[in-house]
């Protein structure tokens, strides 16, 4: 872990909610900003800044993590497509340079899904997402998304 790290200090943090995967490897947590059901970040649990960096367990685990995202989503959600992006752009705003890998989950939805009487609509599935897009929700809101997805994890 790096002290100088954002993503190192949450992930050593008693107070992280919301974890809905945990692996040797990598952290999955959704956030309360969810402008698409289910949006989380994948994070690597230590600190390397290059994907080339990852080991072949990193990279095995990521894609079983994926996988089984894959199927949560779709089975809690009905997800079409689970779309995957690595920008580690704001870790190069101001030096020095301190990126963490993570990897951005968007999953997609053609038909909009609802949970706890809020619609959670894509108009643009099949285009990239719209980066613009808010969609904050309450803590109880994220509690229940959470246990959805997490609910698919026992089956």
């Amino acid at each position: 872990m790096d002290k100088k790290c954002d993503a190192c200090e949450f992930l050593k943090s008693p107070n992280q909610k919301h974890q809905i995967l945990v692996t040797d490897s990598w952290s999955v947590g959704i956030y309360n900003d969810q402008p698409y059901l289910g949006r989380a970040y994948a994070t690597l649990r230590m600190h390397k800044g290059k994907i080339s960096e990852l080991s072949t367990k990193e990279w095995q685990e990521l894609q079983e993590v994926i996988s089984k995202l894959e199927v949560a989503y779709q089975n809690a959600f009905g997800a079409e497509v689970l779309n995957l992006e690595c920008n580690m752009n704001h870790a190069f705003k101001t030096e020095p340079f301190n990126p963490h890998i993570h990897w951005h989950i968007y999953p997609r939805y053609k038909n909009a899904p609802e949970v706890a009487g809020i619609v959670f609509d894509d108009p643009l599935f099949g285009s990239h997402i719209d980066e613009d897009k808010v969609n904050m929700v309450s803590d109880e809101v994220l509690d229940e998304i959470a246990a959805k997805i997490q609910e698919q994890f026992d089956e």
